[in-house]
């Protein structure tokens, strides 16, 4: 097991579910006991003109329902507007108030024509009947106002050039205090990184941090994931290149019967190199080596008293999975394996010794590693 897959073993999972279970069971009791309200916003989505002169000519003249908008230094121009309900509940004919009329005003022009050209309801299709009943002011049906349905207003307007049109909802709706009105098409030159970033309110931010959180889980558990699983493949790749680089230099035999240089070959194809070079160490630090060996006697005793498979998981606890384990590493290391193959004995009065045939495999292989090395 490589660091990258301990770490990931080592996540307190269990905490992390309980965690997102209670925050998840918070998030449903304040969506059931908060209040559901409606809300409408109104979103100019596109200005253009008709006729976009930009330099006044001498002899032009545009005429529009008899009346020359050059001379009169007036313009023609279309807002498209967009009207949602993006509450959380629908908006029923009972809300209106029952004695005012709901509908749009524009400011700073007078209104020549309003038309309905989309939206995604049909009923609102058939029944808004948009309608100019002053200058400034177009009415429009009290509608069953769907949350999630919209419908899309074009407005031909005429005004002095030295004004800007500009649209105000009006009509009383129980429920909603405040109306927004957003120009989308403005907004996305003029905001800034920080507005992008801070919009919205802190039940938002409280949203956000949460989906941003359980994402960062997911990605890091995933590339933790694919990278033990990349590293694991790469290992395997260089654990062939070795092999191939033995059976080259010494022969199918080397990696067969119990030749003194088997394990050696078997040792360096799994673990490579470095690993060779620090048992070669290890066998010559004998005080480590001592307590090494003592080490797994102890722990041999214990793998044999609880059998070679893991303790059953009910009666198991973590601190004993964890000695297990650990005890487990003794057992399976190089000296272990060296002990249970009579290469390695601890005599009387802590002396070691080790095969002589064996060191002679050892060195021989070294230098072979070493000449290896510099080609």
């Amino acid at each position: 097991m490589n660091k990258l897959e301990k770490f990931i073993t080592k996540i307190p999972w269990s905490f992390i579910g309980v965690l997102i279970a209670l925050i998840f069971g918070i998030l449903g009791i304040y969506s059931m006991v908060r209040e559901k309200k409606p809300n409408i916003i109104y979103e100019i989505i596109n200005e253009a003109n008709v006729l976009d002169v930009r330099k006044p000519l001498k002899d032009l003249s545009i005429f529009f329902q008899g009346e020359d908008i050059q001379k009169g230094n007036l313009n023609l121009r279309i807002l498209t507007v967009r009207v949602e309900n993006n509450g959380e509940v629908d908006i029923l004919q009972g809300q209106y108030d029952a004695g005012g009329i709901w509908g749009v005003q524009v400011q700073n022009a007078r209104i020549i024509e309003a038309r309905l050209i989309n939206s995604n309801s049909e009923y609102i299709k058939s029944k808004l009947n948009p309608d100019v009943i002053e200058d400034d002011k177009i009415k429009l049906n009290k509608i069953i106002f769907e949350k999630g349905k919209f419908f899309v207003l074009e407005l031909l307007v005429i005004h002095e050039k030295v004004l800007k049109p500009d649209i105000i909802p009006f009509g009383k709706i129980a429920g909603i205090d405040r109306i927004v009105i957003v120009k989308s098409w403005e907004e996305e030159e003029k905001e800034t990184f920080m507005a992008r970033l801070f919009y919205g309110n802190v039940f938002i931010h409280f949203l956000r941090f949460i989906g941003y959180f359980l994402v960062l889980i997911v990605i890091g558990v995933t590339f933790g994931l694919s990278a033990s699983k990349f590293s694991a493949l790469i290992n395997k790749r260089k654990s062939e290149l070795r092999k191939i680089e033995i059976i080259k230099a010494f022969g199918n035999a080397s990696l067969q019967g119990k030749s003194k240089g088997k394990f050696l070959f078997e040792y360096y194809i799994k673990h490579g190199e470095e690993n060779i070079k620090r048992l070669n160490e290890l066998l010559k630090d004998k005080e480590r080596l001592i307590l090494d060996i003592k080490k797994f006697e102890v722990d041999r005793k214990f793998i044999e008293k609880h059998g070679l498979l893991r303790p059953d998981l009910e009666t198991v606890t973590p601190s004993s999975e964890r000695e297990f384990i650990r005890r487990a590493y003794y057992v399976e290391s190089p000296i272990g394996k060296l002990v249970e193959d009579g290469v390695i004995k601890l005599g009387d009065a802590n002396k070691v010794n080790i095969e002589k045939g064996f060191m002679r495999a050892l060195d021989e292989f070294l230098k072979y590693l070493e000449v290896a090395e510099k080609k």
